[in-house]
């Protein structure tokens, strides 16, 4: 009974875990995950861990036995923030915890008299950051970003009227560039840098 078990938690975790989501975004398990052993606790297992660079976590248990299973989200001060109840022998979700940010999280999980804490660290770096300056004593300006993402980053000008200038996409991880603005008219441009998650604007002026 216990290989069975044992096999049956692995589809549990492979399978399902990667199908059935709570709050979660497309692609979410995708890349490498911090992830903790499986913790044996009689006939009931269960298993918690982060995404890597998500602020995500996965739960997800077995059961021989139909039994009340308890989760309690908290925050480093102890303050709760979510609790779900499963009356099922098999469980995944994918929580995401973007609207509280990066930290370290305790996740209490209760079943019969069994009761244990475990800490995650959600730690996610920006999908996007970018910085736009201007180089003094100059029209030129610099464009630079750095993306975790394969989204592709847009990069366009736009003059006072609200007219696109200039407009390209970059695949790369990390952009450097420098235009000159030179043989624009003199006045305020507005540079965006941008994905599907996140844009960056900043406003230059050119002077004759």
């Amino acid at each position: 009974m216990r290989t069975i078990m044992s096999n049956a938690f692995v589809l549990i975790v492979v399978l399902m875990v990667g199908a059935v989501t709570l709050g979660l975004a497309d692609g979410a398990l995708a890349g490498n995950v911090s992830m903790e052993k499986v913790l044996p606790v009689g006939e009931f297992k269960y298993v918690v861990y982060a995404v890597k660079n998500k602020q995500q976590f996965v739960f997800a248990y077995s059961a021989q036995n139909v039994q009340r299973v308890t989760l309690t989200i908290r925050d480093d001060k102890g303050n709760q923030l979510h609790n779900d109840f499963f009356n099922e022998k098999e469980v995944g979700r994918v929580y995401d915890l973007k609207k509280f940010g990066n930290g370290t999280y305790a996740v209490e999980v209760r079943t019969g008299d069994f009761y244990e804490k475990k800490e995650i660290a959600i730690a996610a770096m920006p999908s996007l950051e970018a910085k736009v300056n201007a180089i003094e004593g100059s029209k030129k300006v610099k464009v630079s970003y750095a993306s975790n993402t394969d989204e592709p980053v847009s990069i366009y000008i736009n003059d006072v009227r609200g007219e696109t200038v200039y407009s390209a996409t970059s695949d790369l991880k990390k952009y450097n560039r420098i235009f000159d603005l030179a043989t624009m008219p003199s006045g305020e441009y507005v540079i965006f840098v941008g994905n599907s998650e996140k844009t960056i604007g900043q406003v230059v002026k050119i002077k004759k």
